[in-house]
């Protein structure tokens, strides 16, 4: 190699460092690529619906064009890129046992033209493809790449890439044990320049090594191999001074190790280090996407590498850390089916039953944790969120000693845990819940003294009183602080009720006072405290719990509130004298709106009880027949037909109800009884009386409606319509009903499509359609649409309909199988159907 003068040293260097990445190493590109075809759409957007279930399965993807001779452009999915068909047939057999393909296709791929971002390998040969169609761009890419990575390299920060948009936070726990320079091995080097760098690193010299190395590489008889390693060795430098906590290092490392791959591309040994670096470097800045895709490559590139293990872990982990606990379920149990029992065991276990939990799926969690707790009886090494969510789980389910354990290791590990007062309340729930009450009296004596004044310390008071008058008797250390909130709790509500004029902590101190009260057998006085807390907190959430304490007032108030339509105050009303006190005859008006109060609360057995009662004293006999008529339809709505069906036809049966609008109510009672119990026959005779009676029908949307379902059980399908037409008049008037319209709009398209009439059917379930306000409904409303337009011939309209209604329940959901099904079972009898019937 030809000299140069010392002026022409450093174009020399820098010269050397860009043939490193840029020549040495160059190799040819393909010519093409093998992938595994998973299927093939009309449309880009049913493509792209394969596509993302693929990428949840955590496959690299891409569409391809392809024009079918006769049947125009298709849209064709494929899963990976793989340079023989060998490797492509041994990724698709691994599809194929995990179900995730049903046959093997291999294709090979002289062009990729992809409609929609890629991911992996493939948006590296989509890349390529774009610079052959564009080859003036391609120099001046290439120049720009190297002159940014030659600034990272000589470390002038005007010239470095722009990082990219990360936040970037210095984990609190490694994942386990990394790979140490200390522990892999690699060729001795004849160079004591290099092995002084490498000692260095090793000895966690970061600066120096980088200096070191540097050196190394500016070196004139520097060999190629040699000469790589350095810089890979920089890279390591710049990661482990990044997971010290720069920021930048960690970028300017991530910079290296992608210019190392681009400049030693696979298969080389060395990269499967690389690839991992590069991960862990991408998790650190929380460049989770990044991450994962490199993880992948490990994995697939590398399979045999000893960090596989922790890649297929980390994918689930970081799945975990971005919120996306689906796919952080999926990869982690991935990982458990081919690592069972490896180093990360407990962890993942943990991971995903916090995963479901946070996913609101309680069944499954409780599977995983508890087998986790079998294998693991600690909580070591867990994060808090893990541990107070395990709590929490268990309190959900009642299980107040597995809560214990968990908040008690919490509260001793993580003492000044901004969550602490928090997580001791919780705990004094559970040892209360669980009976243990001299234990639940020292952690809300503990909370009292260590955090006084707060929204807990008044709670944990409140805890002690009601514990006071619930269980007064507990064996209690007597020199326990705060004792006397338990031992007087009269007097401890009347406290918090002095120091907190609003809020909850003082509307429950009244209430349970009462309680008190009540259970000393003060009922006037209780009443009283009832009275003061409708007065002081009147728009309370525990109003109602203060009306079944209230158990007399007078008349006039409940001419006051009924007037006001403040029912709820009405029957305060009633429990504190009506109830208490014998009813007399003349006292009907106080009654009905007494009756009427409880009946939209529903307090039914209260309504029942003063109603039966009056009935005993009433003097009036149209009058006592109209009372009859409201008990049977209580009985009506606390399912107790047998009961309100003798009454109903005791009144039939009297002359003058017969000859009274009266015996309308009657028989559309019956009617109702009848529907609800399925006797169809018996309903439509009642119904059809009360429609033919000429009498003004309250609530004629229902009744027409539950006329016309009774006609349809019996197969009087023309009369079924006419009545739900009509039924659909009276809805469309009526907003209250507007909730049933979708309902109704489908079981009538379900009558004109047997009648053959498919327009008009269609045009119903596209009104259930869009009345819909039930998720289900939608969904179902949607399949009938597109199974019309299917039996219509409009194939395409279908089509649309089915992938609308796919994309909204997800590629596994129910929904989207039963499409599928439909579409299939469809398609095959109109293939083979004529076949089968000869």
């Amino acid at each position: 190699m030809k000299c140069y003068k010392n002026n022409y040293t450093r174009h020399f260097f820098l010269f050397l460092i860009l043939f490193l990445f840029t020549v040495i190493h160059a190799q040819p590109l393909n010519a093409g690529t093998y992938s595994v075809h998973v299927s093939s759409y009309k449309t880009m957007n049913q493509a792209e619906v394969d596509l993302k279930r693929l990428r949840s399965l955590g496959y690299t993807t891409f569409i391809n064009e392809a024009m079918i001779p006769g049947n125009g452009k298709w849209y064709r999915v494929y899963a990976g890129t793989y340079e023989t068909r060998k490797k492509a047939a041994q990724a698709a057999d691994e599809m194929l046992k995990q179900h995730h393909i049903d046959k093997v296709f291999i294709h090979f791929l002289s062009k990729i033209k992809t409609e929609t971002p890629v991911k992996g390998r493939d948006a590296n040969i989509q890349n390529l493809s774009e610079k052959k169609n564009n080859p003036k761009q391609q120099p001046k890419d290439a120049s720009m790449k190297k002159e940014a990575f030659k600034s990272l390299l000589m470390g002038d920060k005007k010239m470095s890439p722009s990082p990219p948009r990360v936040e970037y936070a210095k984990t609190e726990e490694e994942f386990s044990k990394e790979p140490d320079e200390k522990d892999i091995s690699e060729p001795s080097s004849m160079s004591d320049l290099y092995n002084r760098a490498l000692a260095q690193l090793k000895e966690k010299k970061y600066q120096q090594a980088l200096v070191t190395f540097k050196e190394f590489v500016s070196r004139e008889d520097t060999s190629k191999e040699w000469g790589q390693r350095a810089l890979r060795h920089m890279a390591d430098c710049y990661y482990w001074l990044g997971k010290e906590g720069n920021k930048q290092n960690l970028l300017i490392a991530s910079e290296f190790y992608k210019n190392t791959l681009e400049n030693f591309p696979d298969p080389r040994k060395e990269n499967a280090l690389t690839y991992y670096r590069l991960a862990r470097t991408y998790e650190n800045l929380k460049y989770y996407p990044e991450a994962i895709k490199q993880f992948q490559n490990l994995i697939v590139k590398y399979p045999d590498a000893p960090w596989v293990p922790e890649a297929y872990f980390k994918i689930g982990e970081i799945h975990y850390k971005d919120g996306k606990y689906p796919q952080a379920t999926e990869a982690l149990i991935r990982y458990q089916m081919k690592y069972r029992g490896g180093p990360n065991a407990k962890k993942s276990f943990y991971l995903i039953a916090h995963s479901f939990y946070k996913e609101k799926q309680s069944a499954n969690a409780e599977v995983w944790f508890r087998d986790a707790r079998k294998k693991w009886s600690d909580f070591s090494h867990l994060s808090r969120d893990i541990i107070f969510d395990y709590g929490l789980h268990k309190i959900s389910l009642r299980r107040y000693e597995d809560a214990i354990d968990a908040l008690s290791y919490y509260i001793n590990l993580y003492p000044k845990d901004e969550k602490i007062i928090e997580i001791l309340s919780l705990l004094a729930r559970c040892y209360r819940e669980s009976g243990q009450f001299s234990s639940a009296l020292t952690v809300y004596s503990r909370i009292i003294d260590n955090y006084p004044e707060t929204k807990e310390a008044g709670e944990s008071m409140l805890a002690m009183a009601s514990m006071g008058v619930e269980n007064p008797k507990v064996k209690v250390f007597r020199f326990l602080n705060h004792i006397q909130y338990y031992r007087d709790p009269i007097d401890t509500f009347d406290t918090l009720i002095m120091k907190n004029a609003k809020g909850d902590i003082s509307e429950e101190a009244m209430l349970q006072k009462a309680t008190a009260l009540v259970k000393k057998g003060q009922g006037r006085r209780a009443a009283d405290i009832y009275l003061e807390f409708l007065r002081l907190h009147p728009e309370s959430k525990k109003a109602a719990d203060a009306a079944h304490g209230l158990k007399t007032v007078s008349d006039a108030l409940i001419e006051e509130y009924y007037t006001k339509k403040d029912y709820l105050a009405v029957a305060f009303v009633y429990y504190k004298s009506f109830g208490a006190v014998a009813l007399q005859a003349d006292e009907y008006p106080q009654v009905s709106k007494i009756a009427l109060s409880l009946k939209k609360l529903g307090f039914m057995d209260d309504y029942l009880d003063i109603l039966n009662r009056y009935i005993k004293i009433a003097t009036n006999e149209a009058l006592a027949n109209k009372i009859q008529l409201d008990v049977a339809e209580g009985l009506v709505i606390q399912s107790k037909f047998d009961d309100a069906q003798k009454i109903l036809e005791t009144l039939s049966s009297k002359p003058t109800v017969k000859k009274s609008p009266l015996f309308t109510e009657v028989r559309k009672n019956m009617a109702e009884i009848a529907y609800l119990k399925k006797q169809y026959e018996l309903a439509v005779a009642n119904y059809d009386a009360v429609v033919r009676s000429g009498q003004e029908i309250p609530d004629p949307g229902r009744i027409y409606s539950h006329y016309a379902r009774s006609l349809r059980e019996q197969n009087e399908n023309n009369q079924s319509l006419k009545n739900y037409l009509t039924a659909l008049k009276y809805m469309s008037e009526d907003k209250g009903e507007k909730i049933n319209m979708g309902i109704l709009y489908r079981e009538i398209g379900d009558l004109y499509l047997q009648k053959d009439n498919l327009a008009t059917g269609l045009d119903m379930y596209n009104r259930a359609l869009a009345s819909a306000t039930d998720a289900e409904l939608k969904f179902w409303s949607q399949f009938l649409v597109g199974k019309t337009y299917m039996q219509m011939n409009k194939d395409d309209q279908a089509q649309n309909m089915f992938t609308q209604m796919k994309t909204a329940a997800g590629a596994e959901g129910f929904w989207t199988k039963v499409a599928d099904f439909y579409v299939a079972d469809y398609k095959w009898w109109n293939k083979y159907g004529d076949s089968v019937k000869k």
